[in-house]
């Protein structure tokens, strides 16, 4: 009887022991070499991760048994994906890996984007902190990796375990108005293309494994000229066409197209700044929230603009209409801000396009001066409006130059139109001028006749005052002789003459 109870007991302990092992291994993810083929990243954000809401340190050694925590299928922490376990700000993220041998001593990166603050441990090992993880918001400090990478190398241990203590205090509570706001931001095309999908994991974060020098690579072409650096470098060049014209508003404020015409681009430049800030700063969830605000509202003020400016050149005013334009750029501004209206953006660019391209057709029906320039500028702008169009309805993110060539389509034609107005107002500025001159020395040399006429009329005067004098003033009177006598003087008379006295 005893030995079959011992038998039972040793069996049972086998069973336990096999569950034990069948769950470890269960709960262990293979990466192999074929997963880096074509340099493609594993999205390790995208497994099974262990959580716990609890913070010991004990939990980052891998020998902790982890087995009674919380199986998250991925990193996220969003309005739908809430922990059932709790979120209270701060957790610990444990993934157990077992590595390819053809991976082993291999240059490997782990990429992370974030809200809050965390630390990485590999085995144990603290790796890297990216700020300060809190257990309040005063004590914790922000800071966004974004995909900034953080090499590592996996030696040739059967497992290895990577394990992430993680706050975001800004976003402890998933159900507040932050948070809900951020989940409403990541419906925003715009702005995801820009944040390297940080707003997608919420109060959670991204995580991924890729080759050390192809992650590198990516940063790198991220921020040069010619990635989305590129935007930066041309928003600047938009910035010093805008303040070239602000300038000339300043010192000719009649010519109010040039005040719109800068404000526009200025504009331009906010909008692809705060975009660039986004994708390569290292910003907490509140700098999100603030750069998501700067970016639309300058969005739609440069739309207001270039519309202001294209009603000033050829209406030389603003219409009524215009102000109900602002009504609309206010309305689709407070919808974008809470995602109401998931295509506000487009909506708006093909509203304001169309209007713009109605006052351009009307001119060049009009035979408006210049306006040429401007539709073939609007026409550029909008083939690169149906490219992103299509890239968008695909699915797949659209190369920046098409966005930056659509943009500076609208800003170099404006600013061609009003140099070659310029130089045409200095060109008859100076026709004018000549006119002027000749008028004056036509004038001038009308007074040197006039001048002399009026001498020659004098001496002729004073010539036939002097004749008079010589003539008698009155007739003799003699008594035999009755004598009448009549003259007529010439109205001009001639010849030298002269006084002479004796003394």
């Amino acid at each position: 009887m005893f030995r079959r109870l011992w038998l039972l007991a040793s069996l049972y302990l086998c069973f336990l022991v096999a569950l034990g092992a069948l769950a470890a291994a269960q709960a262990q993810t293979i990466l192999t070499a074929d997963q880096w083929q074509n340099r493609q990243a594993v999205e390790l954000d995208q497994l099974n991760w262990m959580y716990s809401p609890n913070d010991e340190p004990r939990f980052a050694e891998p020998q902790f048994d982890d087995r009674a925590w919380e199986t998250l299928n991925g990193t996220a922490i969003t309005l739908d994906r809430i922990p059932q376990s709790g979120w209270r700000g701060l957790g610990w993220f444990r993934l157990r890996l077992k590595v390819d041998p053809a991976l082993v001593n291999q240059p490997l990166a782990l990429v992370m984007v974030h809200f809050g603050a965390s630390e990485v441990y590999l085995n144990g090992k603290l790796i890297e902190r990216f700020g300060t993880v809190g257990t309040t918001p005063e004590s914790e400090v922000e800071y966004n990796p974004n995909t900034v990478p953080l090499s590592i190398v996996l030696d040739g241990r059967s497992e290895h375990v990577i394990a992430v203590r993680h706050s975001c205090m800004v976003m402890r509570d998933v159900t507040s108005w932050r948070s809900r706001w951020l989940h409403r931001l990541a419906d925003q095309q715009i702005l995801r293309n820009f944040s390297n999908r940080t707003i997608e994991y919420g109060a959670g974060f991204g995580i991924k494994m890729q080759e050390l020098n192809q992650a590198q690579a990516t940063i790198d072409r991220l921020r040069s000229p010619d990635g989305r650096g590129f935007a930066l470098y041309a928003s600047g060049l938009a910035l010093v066409i805008g303040l070239l014209h602000l300038l000339m508003y300043w010192f000719y404020p009649d010519q109010r197209a040039n005040l719109f015409f800068g404000l526009f681009a200025g504009l331009v430049f906010a909008t692809f700044t705060s975009q660039y800030a986004v994708n390569v700063g290292h910003y907490g969830a509140s700098g999100i929230m603030l750069l998501s605000v700067v970016n639309s509202l300058a969005f739609h003020l440069f739309l207001l603009s270039l519309l202001a400016f294209f009603y000033t050149v050829f209406l030389q005013r603003l219409p009524g209409l215009f102000w109900l334009w602002l009504v609309a750029a206010g309305l689709f501004f407070f919808l974008a801000q809470f995602s109401l209206l998931q295509t506000g953006y487009r909506s708006f660019i093909g509203l304001v396009f169309v209007e713009v391209l109605r006052v351009v057709i009307l001119s060049i029906r009009k035979k408006a001066d210049g306006a040429g320039i401007l539709g073939i500028g609007l026409l550029l702008c909008g083939i690169m409006m149906v490219i992103l169009s299509f890239y968008q309805s695909t699915g797949v993110v659209p190369p920046l130059i098409f966005r930056v060539i659509g943009v500076f389509s609208l800003v170099l034609p404006p600013s061609i139109f009003m140099a070659r107005r310029f130089a045409r107002m200095n060109h008859d500025l100076e026709a004018q001028l000549v006119q002027v001159k000749q008028l004056s020395a036509d004038a001038l040399e009308h007074e040197k006749v006039k001048a002399e006429n009026d001498r020659r009329a004098a001496e002729l005067e004073e010539a036939r005052q002097l004749q008079f004098s010589l003539l008698p003033k009155q007739l003799p009177s003699l008594p035999h002789l009755d004598i009448a006598a009549y003259m007529r003087t010439a109205s001009e008379v001639g010849g030298d003459y002269y006084d002479f006295h004796t003394t």
